[in-house]
C-alpha cells in the first residue's frame, strides 16, 4: 500500500469526500495548515463568520500543523507551518500532494521534497485561458521558474480539466507526466437531495412567493466583484426591460380595440373625425424605445444632453436607421427650429436631460411638427428616472380608418403615449388622446383576450451569498423593480399607479433574506444570503437556470458542478475555468464573453423563451444584442385569426429539460472516482 500525504490550507468541504475514497485504497494522511471551515472564523469575503455544517474531520487520518504566522489569513503569508519539514523528512512518504502555490506553506513543502527527494505531485487549478492574459513579460519570468527550474523537478501533475492541461503544456510539461483528476463535488450526496427534493419544487418556491409556472435564474457565490454578480442582475433587467416592451406592444393593438370602440361614441360627439386601433410608425416607435431604455440604463440620468445625442447617433448607425440630426426647418421662409433628430423622415425626435418634462416641451415638439409634413414626434426625457418617451402627433393630421393622416382645419392636439393608460381627455375647444403603451398588465386573462408573452409566468433572480456588494445590489434590484411598475403604470392617473405600488410591490423579509417583488407581473430579485452546505440543494431544485458569470479569478466553478447535478442548463463567462469541460455550448448551456450583459440576456431569453422551430432565433439574437427589435415574429401553438404571436413558455421548458439531462450526463463524468484512479496509478508507478 502506497504512502500519501496531502498538504492544503484549510479543510475544504469539496475535497473532503475524495479523502475518504483514498484512505480506503492507500495510507493517506492530510496536512492542514490551519483548522478553518472546521471551525467558526470570519471569512471576510462572505463577511460573517461561519463553519461549515457538514464534518470536515472525519473518515480519514489528518493533521492540523501549527501556524507561526503573525497574522493568519488567505494571503501569502497568512499560513507559515515551520512543521512541515520535520512531517516530511521523518515519515518517508511515497508522494507529497500539494493543491496551490498561493501560500509560503505551499512552497516550504516544495523546498522540503527537493531536500528529501521526496516524489511531489502538483495539483493547482491554474486555467490557462486565463494565464494568457497576463503581461508578456511576467510569462516570460514565469516560464524560466516553472518551464526550466520548477516543472523538471515535479514527479507528476494532475490536471483538473481541459484549461489546467493547456497551462501545463504551456509551461513545457510533457503528456507523460499529465494524469486527469477532474474538479468534482460529492455528486452522489447532491444526487440524492435531487431526487429528494425533485417533487417539492412548487413547496420549496412558496417560501419566496414564486408561483409553479414562473422562471427561476439562480447564482451561487461570494457578492464581490470576481464573481460579477452586477452583470447577471443587468442581464435581468434588460430581459424584463424588453419582455415589458414587448407584453406593452402586443397590449397596445389590444387596448386600442377595447378602448377606442368603448369611447368612439363619446368621442365622435366632439370631433368630426374617427380613431382607429392602429399605432402611428409603430415598428420604428419600438425599435427607438429599445434603444432609448439601452441608453438610460448605460448613461443613467445624469449625463449631458449631447452626451445622449451621441449615444443615440451611435445606436442609429448600429441599427441601420437612416437619421438626420439638428435639422433647420423651413418657417415662412425661414430657416429656424432645430429638432436633434428626424427619424427616417417619419419621426421627429426631440431629447432633454431635466427633472421633469414641462408644457413648454410638449409645444416645442408640437411647433416643430407643424413646420413639417411628418406626423409623429417623440419626446423623450433622459433626466426622468423612469424613463418614459412621449409621442406627439402632429395637430395638422386627422386619423383615418386606414391610419392615414390628412390635414384638419381646426387645429387639435394628439398625445400617443407609449407611457400612459388608455384613457381620452377632451373639452370642445380641443381633443387629447392617451393612448398605452404600457397598459396594466395582468398575469391572468380572460377567456376573449390575447395570448401574451408574459401572461402566465413570471421571472425570477435568486442571488445566493454574501459580500461586499450586497448592498449596491440590493439598491439596483430595487431600481429594476421600480422601473418595471413606474413603466407599466402611468403615473398621471396617480390614485390606480399607488393602488399597483402598494399592493403588488413589495419587499420580503426573512432574517437574512431580501426580496424584490412585484407580484403584479411576476418578477422578484431575491437576497437570500449565505446558505450552508445542508441548505444549498433547495436553491439548485426550486431553480430553472444557472449563472456564473465571473471575471479572472474563477479558476473552475465547483457551484456550477453542484448545479449540473440538478440537471440545471448552465450559463457561464468564458473566463470560468471549467467552461470548457462543463459546458458543451448549445447542449446544456452557454459560454459568453465575460462582461456581456446583452449576450448573457439573450441566452437567458433562448432557455427562458425558445422557439422550437428556430425560425426567427436568428432575428431575435440581433435584437436581444441591441435592445432594439421590440416586435418580431415568433411561434405558437394556437393563434385566432385576430391573436398575437409570440414566444411560447412551453419550448423554453423543453429546452430547458433537454439541457438539464445533458447536464447530468457531462457532470457524472466529472467524480472522485477518477481522480483516485489517477492518484493510484502514480503511486504505483513510484513504488516500481
Amino acid at each position: 500500500m502506497g504512502k500519501l500525504a496531502i498538504f492544503i490550507s484549510h479543510p475544504i468541504q469539496y475535497q473532503v469526500p475524495l479523502y475518504k475514497k483514498l484512505s480506503k485504497k492507500i495510507d493517506l494522511i492530510v496536512y492542514y495548515y490551519s483548522k478553518f471551515g472546521a471551525e467558526k472564523y470570519f471569512d471576510p469575503q462572505f463577511k460573517k463568520e461561519f463553519k461549515w455544517d457538514i464534518n470536515l474531520l472525519e473518515g480519514y487520518n489528518y493533521k492540523i500543523l501549527k501556524n507561526n504566522s503573525l497574522k493568519q489569513g488567505f494571503y501569502f503569508f497568512g499560513f507559515i507551518n515551520f512543521a512541515i519539514f520535520k512531517e516530511i523528512f521523518k515519515n518517508k512518504f511515497d508522494a507529497v500532494l500539494i493543491n496551490s502555490w498561493s501560500y509560503l506553506s505551499d512552497w516550504l513543502v516544495i523546498l522540503a521534497c527537493l531536500i528529501s527527494k521526496t516524489k511531489l505531485l502538483l495539483r493547482v487549478e491554474s486555467p490557462y485561458n486565463q494565464e494568457i492574459l497576463k503581461p508578456k513579460w511576467k510569462l516570460f519570468i514565469k516560464k524560466i521558474i516553472f518551464g526550466k527550474i520548477l516543472f523538471p523537478k515535479v514527479h507528476a501533475f494532475l490536471y483538473i480539466g481541459e484549461e489546467n492541461r493547456r497551462f501545463y503544456k504551456f509551461y513545457g510539461v510533457p503528456d507523460e507526466k499529465l494524469f486527469f483528476a477532474p474538479y468534482a463535488v460529492d455528486n452522489e450526496r447532491f444526487q440524492k437531495e435531487y431526487e429528494k427534493l425533485k417533487d417539492k419544487k412548487e413547496e420549496l418556491r412558496k417560501e419566496l412567493g414564486i408561483e409553479p409556472d414562473d422562471v427561476v435564474i439562480l447564482f451561487v457565490g461570494k457578492l464581490i466583484p470576481k464573481k460579477r454578480p452586477m452583470d447577471l442582475l443587468k442581464a435581468y433587467e434588460t430581459i424584463t426591460t424588453i419582455r415589458m416592451m414587448r407584453m406593452c406592444a402586443n397590449t397596445a393593438n389590444d387596448n386600442a380595440n377595447s378602448s377606442y370602440n368603448l369611447n368612439n361614441k363619446e368621442i365622435n360627439e366632439h370631433s368630426e373625425y374617427d380613431v382607429n386601433n392602429k399605432i402611428i410608425e409603430k415598428e420604428l416607435s419600438y425599435k427607438l424605445n429599445g434603444i432609448f431604455f439601452k441608453i438610460h440604463n448605460i448613461l443613467g440620468r445624469f449625463a449631458k444632453e449631447k452626451q445622449y445625442a451621441d449615444a443615440l447617433e451611435n445606436e442609429l448607425k448600429k441599427a441601420d436607421i437612416k437619421y438626420r440630426r439638428e435639422v433647420f426647418l423651413d418657417v415662412f421662409g425661414k430657416k429656424s427650429n432645430i429638432p436633434d433628430f428626424i427619424i427616417e423622415d417619419k419621426i421627429l425626435l426631440e431629447i432633454k436631460r431635466k427633472p421633469t418634462n414641462t408644457k413648454e416641451d410638449y409645444q416645442q415638439v408640437k411647433r416643430y411638427l407643424e413646420s413639417t409634413n411628418i406626423k409623429l414626434g417623440i419626446l423623450v426625457n433622459f433626466g426622468l428616472e423612469y424613463l418614459k418617451p412621449k409621442r406627439i402627433l402632429n395637430s395638422k393630421f386627422k386619423i383615418d380608418k386606414d391610419n392615414s393622416l390628412y390635414h384638419l382645419q381646426n387645429s387639435n392636439s394628439f398625445v400617443d403615449s407609449h407611457n400612459e393608460n388608455h384613457s381620452h381627455h377632451y373639452s370642445l375647444n380641443s381633443h387629447s388622446f392617451v393612448d398605452s403603451h404600457y397598459e396594466n398588465h395582468s398575469r391572468h386573462h380572460s377567456s376573449n383576450s390575447h395570448s401574451f408573452v408574459d401572461s402566465h409566468y413570471g421571472i425570477h433572480l435568486i442571488f445566493v451569498g454574501e459580500g461586499d456588494l450586497r448592498q449596491e445590489l440590493e439598491k439596483y434590484a430595487e431600481t429594476v423593480i421600480n422601473n418595471i411598475n413606474h413603466n407599466a403604470n402611468n403615473t398621471n392617473l396617480h390614485e390606480y399607479s399607488e393602488y399597483i405600488l402598494n399592493k403588488n410591490h413589495s419587499h420580503h423579509h426573512s432574517s437574512n433574506s431580501h426580496s424584490f417583488v412585484d407580484s403584479h407581473y411576476g418578477y422578484g430579485i431575491h437576497f437570500v444570503g449565505f446558505k450552508n452546505q445542508t441548505e444549498i440543494s433547495k436553491y439548485y431544485a426550486m431553480s430553472d437556470i444557472f449563472v456564473l458569470p465571473s471575471d479572472v479569478g474563477e479558476t473552475w466553478g465547483l457551484v456550477v458542478n453542484e448545479a449540473m447535478n440538478f440537471r440545471l442548463p448552465v450559463i457561464v463567462a468564458d473566463s470560468v475555468g471549467c467552461g470548457s469541460d462543463l459546458v458543451k455550448h448549445g447542449e446544456n448551456g452557454y459560454i459568453f464573453k465575460t462582461g456581456d450583459i446583452e449576450e448573457l440576456a439573450r441566452y437567458l431569453e433562448e432557455l427562458i423563451n425558445y422557439n422550437a422551430n428556430n425560425a426567427n432565433l436568428h432575428e431575435y439574437s440581433e435584437y436581444a444584442a441591441n435592445n432594439e427589435n421590440l416586435h418580431y415574429k415568433n411561434h405558437s401553438h394556437h393563434h385566432s385569426p385576430n391573436s398575437h404571436p409570440f414566444v411560447d413558455s412551453h419550448y423554453g421548458s423543453k429546452r430547458r429539460l433537454q439541457f438539464g439531462k445533458k447536464s447530468f450526463e457531462i457532470v457524472r463524468g466529472y467524480n472522485y472516482d477518477n481522480t483516485l484512479e489517477s492518484i493510484l496509478k502514480i503511486i504505483e508507478n513510484v513504488n516500481n
